[in-house]
């Protein structure tokens, strides 16, 4: 019996193999038989690695949205006889393949080594080695391109944004500025305030005045 374990990432994992057994000497137990091909409950085992392909490819066909699979019944005889209904959420090379996996004929399912290296399962796996340097090399060059654009786009960005640093300088010039005198703004020297020279002219003249005065007295 399978069990198929749904995680919230949205991945199956395979659990509970408990009718494990050895291909050359096999101690087949029942299981169950929504999942067992007609040839093994006929007991007929000489094909007994098929069987797993059977049944993982029916296991396959529930997680992809087949539904529950019928335990006996017509229905159950169709899939035996290779008539299983396509699913219309998946390509039709994925419909191709689970029919291949439950062939009646066991000899003509797909093994284990040929499922891994199928061009549904693995791209890659059909090409060869010249074309996967060809695709390799104009992968490199596509990053090469974009890289570039990401450097211009980057240069432009910085050219169009002022640093903050000159900004700063700016205005502290331009404030320097606003405060300092109207002469030093015009290149002259300061403006002696009128007040001050009179104030100074008022305190000084009667002394000089007065100095006078007495050098004439006394001649």
């Amino acid at each position: 019996m399978c069990h198929v374990v749904l995680t919230q990432q949205i991945s199956f994992s395979v659990s509970d193999l408990g009718h494990v057994t050895c291909t050359s000497s096999p101690s087949v137990e029942e299981g169950d038989c929504r999942y067992l091909p007609r040839e093994v409950l006929q007991e007929d085992f000489t094909h007994l690695a098929k069987a797993d392909i059977f049944a993982f490819g029916l296991t396959l066909y529930e997680a992809a949205g087949g539904g529950a699979l019928p335990p006996n019944g017509q229905e159950w005889h169709d899939i035996r006889d290779g008539k299983l209904p396509d699913l219309p959420n998946v390509s039709r090379e994925f419909n191709q393949l689970l029919k291949k996996m439950v062939d009646p004929d066991p000899a003509l399912r797909p093994s284990a080594t040929r499922l891994r290296k199928h061009p549904l399962l693995h791209p890659c796996g059909n090409k060869s080695k010249s074309q996967l340097l060809r695709e390799l090399a104009a992968t490199n060059m596509k990053n090469e391109l974009l890289s570039r654009k990401l450097q211009e786009a980057a240069r432009c960005i910085k050219s169009l944004t002022p640093a903050p640093v000159q900004e700063s300088a700016k205005f502290r010039t331009r404030s320097a500025k606003r405060l300092q005198p109207d002469s030093y703004r015009r290149g002259s020297k300061p403006r002696v305030d009128a007040q001050l020279v009179e104030m100074i002219q008022s305190v000084t003249s009667p002394r000089i005045g007065r100095r006078r005065s007495k050098k004439d007295e006394k001649a």
